[in-house]
C-alpha cells in the first residue's frame, strides 16, 4: 500500500497580495532599501523577512505567513502600498 505524508498544498502566486517586492541576494542592499521604504507613510512594509524559493509555486502556509506580517496596513487616508 502507498500512503501520502506531509502534503502541502500550493498556492498560487496570484493569492499573493503584494504592491511590490524587494528581491536580491545576500548582502545585497535589501535591508536599507525595506527600512527605507519603510519610512514612507504610503508604504507598509513587513517588519519580517519574507523568504520563498521564488523559482517554485509558493505554499498555501507561506501566503498565509505573508499575510500575517502584512496586517495592520492603514486603511484611511491615502493608498498604501503593500510589500
Amino acid at each position: 500500500a502507498v500512503s501520502i505524508q506531509n502534503v502541502r498544498p500550493f498556492g498560487r502566486w496570484e493569492d499573493v497580495d503584494l504592491d511590490f517586492l524587494v528581491a536580491g541576494f545576500a548582502r545585497s542592499g535589501t535591508h536599507t532599501v525595506q527600512l527605507n521604504l519603510a519610512q514612507h507613510p504610503q508604504c507598509h512594509v513587513s517588519q519580517e523577512e519574507l523568504t520563498f524559493n521564488w523559482g517554485y509555486l509558493p505554499m498555501w502556509g507561506q501566503i498565509r505567513e505573508y499575510e500575517r506580517y502584512l496586517r495592520g496596513a492603514p486603511t484611511d487616508g491615502p493608498p498604501v502600498l503593500r510589500g
